[in-house]
């Protein structure tokens, strides 16, 4: 951990931060002769994935703290919001495929179909226009 004598502000890599009305992740952080200076990259909407620094001596660096965050139920019916947002997560996160053959398996190899596998075939046979989608092997 990081810590500066003159502002108090304790920051970690991997620890997010609010300056200038956003969201950033700490990269870095090392101490100068002006100050703490903080290498960040940008989590909100306007800034994402943007590289930047910023001194404590210039800038207001909040510390986010995870243990202040509230739960909100999603008051969507059938829980509508918090679907969509899990569904927007995993298409953006990134599939790793197999330069070889071609496959998103990490090995190569195909892999056989397990008992929960067929699980989610049969739920999101039954439940149309479900958006869990059941991915089985060839």
């Amino acid at each position: 951990m990081t810590t500066t004598a003159g502002s108090g502000i304790t920051v970690a890599p991997g620890s997010v931060v609010v300056v200038r009305d956003e969201e950033w992740l700490v990269r870095s952080a090392e101490e100068t002769a002006d100050g703490l200076l903080v290498h960040v990259q940008g989590l909100s909407e306007l800034v994402r994935d943007l590289p930047a620094s910023f001194y404590a001596s210039l800038d207001t660096i909040e510390p986010l703290d995870p243990c202040e965050a509230t739960v909100v139920a999603d008051g969507s019916p059938h829980y509508r919001t918090s679907r969509l947002r899990l569904e927007s997560t995993i298409r953006k996160t990134p599939l790793a495929l197999n330069a070889e053959s071609g496959s998103a398996t990490g090995t190569g190899k195909q892999c056989a179909p397990t008992s929960w596998t067929r699980q989610i075939e049969m739920r999101s046979s039954t439940c149309a226009g479900s958006f869990v989608k059941a991915i089985t092997p060839t």
